[in-house]
């Protein structure tokens, strides 16, 4: 999703989508807007067109709009800056939050470090995010890196690893085939960092 506004969370909700990840969500006030946008009246505010929409298979999904529309939602949260990382133990209790995603190089960017993924503020600001997130009982999800591959992460609490992107993998597969060919083909000028 580009942004957490209510309109574009009811079409993607009212599309019938039950995954959402919603970026640069900075605050608990914004997480708990983002949950009201995404739950029907008592539990939010969403606005309903539930007999009518792709989501409830066109009325025929029984109590889609009462239970099952929230139920069957995960919900999560991007933390990638570093105003989520002052308020990430409150945010990380807002119910209805299912998952803090951490994005390390948006994050260290906010902190005028952009592509220091070993930066020492970063390290604090992610033990940070991962004690307030495991303490509220929230899932964890973030990118592999070149030090945090998926046991380390899971061993810190992760339960989504988002590896390599497929155009970083298709470089690295037409390398491989240009060497086996003795050609060389050369790497990207600026390789984006896998974390």
């Amino acid at each position: 999703m580009p942004d957490g506004s209510d309109s574009l969370l009811k079409r993607v909700l009212d599309r019938g989508f039950r995954s959402i990840i919603v970026p640069m969500v900075n605050s608990a006030s914004d997480a708990a807007s983002i949950v009201g946008a995404c739950r029907y009246p008592r539990l939010g505010r969403r606005g309903y067109a539930a007999p009518v929409v792709r989501g409830s298979r066109y009325g025929t999904v029984a109590d889609y709009a009462r239970t099952e529309a929230a139920d069957e939602l995960l919900l999560i949260v991007q933390c990638e800056h570093v105003d989520a990382v002052s308020d990430i133990e409150a945010l990380s209790k807002v119910e209805g939050v299912d998952m803090v995603f951490i994005g390390p190089n948006d994050l260290v960017g906010s902190m005028g470090l952009l592509e220091q993924l070993e930066a020492q503020p970063l390290k604090d600001a992610l033990a940070r995010v991962e004690g307030a997130a495991n303490a509220a009982s929230r899932w964890l999800g973030t990118i592999t890196g070149p030090d945090r591959d998926w046991a380390d992460l899971e061993k810190l609490g992760y339960r989504l690893a988002v590896g390599p992107n497929d155009i970083a993998i298709l470089i690295a597969g037409a390398q491989a085939a240009a060497r086996a060919s003795g050609k060389d083909i050369p790497a990207p000028a600026a390789p984006s960092p896998r974390y």
